[in-house]
């Protein structure tokens, strides 16, 4: 099994590369939704939430009303920290749990979070994250999106973006970075590669567990036979077995750079082919042009032998009344 953290800001498209993970097999939990569900009524975190607040925040279905929190601990850093003190466990237990109801073994799990860099959120518990993919858009994409698609003004939500954390940042704890500032197919793309390297990660973690327990059966032997030489032997194959956890970042990190020479590559076909475009553009604009002026020259020249006619004309005419 293998653990991902999916972050990203406000309109990046987090939830959209998550999405499409899942329909590649991921097995996605969305920690913002289990962020709500502990203050529904009967959420874990109802009661202490109260306790902390006051009724002042109990909302009349027995759960938390939202509005009334937030109106508390909104631009207060002492009370949001209060809340997040109650929060974040009571989350990190539900993750736990739906984590433990994943049967299959090589499931690549994703987490999909608002809050990655700036929490302990999917990480101070029994079984967080391994990898994190940061998902990034250009701010513009962000606020459009933020716009058209939550109805956000774009001074809301540009004041929303910079009270999160930057992508410098969240890029300081990443694996892998997705780019979202093209369409949909380009994105899928991006995700696809991903999907590549997050399935390699879990078989190689899969070989390397399997020789772990392999050690750990033949130093049972050992130990009935040969105390001192189990203990030898524990040694070298704990050893080996760090080794192998060891690769295993050097894969991540491999992985990490093959995607990131892939978006690069991918961004200059895209610079070259908008070059192309622009300079196929500005050859037919010239090639129009050069027809408008041969047209135009054709026309002067058509005027020019009109009036050179009429002037012949006028001379005959001249010429045979003097000639009279």
């Amino acid at each position: 099994m293998l653990i991902v953290g999916v972050t990203g800001g406000m309109g990046a498209g987090k939830s959209t590369v998550a999405e499409f993970l899942a329909t590649l097999g991921a097995e996605v939990i969305d920690v913002d939704a289990l962020g709500r569900q502990i203050i529904e009524p009967g959420g874990t975190a109802v009661s202490a939430v109260v306790a902390r607040f006051g009724d002042s925040v109990s909302g009349s279905d027995g759960g938390i009303n939202r509005a009334a929190l937030a109106s508390i601990v909104f631009d207060d850093e002492e009370q949001l920290t209060a809340l997040e003190e109650i929060s974040h466990p009571a989350i990190n237990e539900l993750l736990d749990r739906r984590v433990e109801t994943i049967r299959e073994p090589n499931t690549i799990v994703v987490y999909d979070m608002a809050v990655l860099v700036e929490s302990r959120l999917g990480y101070a518990n029994t079984h967080p994250y391994e990898v994190v993919v940061v998902v990034e858009a250009p701010i513009p994409d962000r606020l459009n999106r933020l716009e058209t698609h939550r109805g956000v003004s774009q001074e809301d939500a540009l004041a929303r973006i910079e009270s999160q954390a930057s992508d410098e940042e969240r890029r300081s704890v990443a694996q892998f970075v997705i780019a979202n500032g093209g369409d949909l197919v380009s994105l899928a793309a991006a995700v696809d590669e991903l999907w590549k390297a997050e399935r390699e990660l879990v078989t190689s973690e899969d070989k390397a567990l399997e020789m772990h327990n392999e050690a750990l059966q033949k130093l049972v032997g050992e130990t009935v036979l040969t105390g001192d030489k189990a203990i030898e032997s524990m040694t070298s194959k704990t050893a080996e077995f760090a080794a192998k956890q060891a690769s295993r970042k050097l894969v991540i990190d491999q992985k990490k750079r093959e995607l990131d020479d892939d978006m690069i590559a991918h961004a200059n076909a895209q610079v070259v082919a908008a070059a192309a475009e622009i300079k196929e553009q500005q050859a037919k604009k010239c090639e129009d042009r050069l027809a408008q002026e041969e047209m135009t020259k054709s026309k002067n020249k058509e005027k020019a032998e009109l009036v050179r006619s009429k002037l012949h004309a006028e001379i005959q005419s001249l010429e045979a009344v003097l000639a009279e």
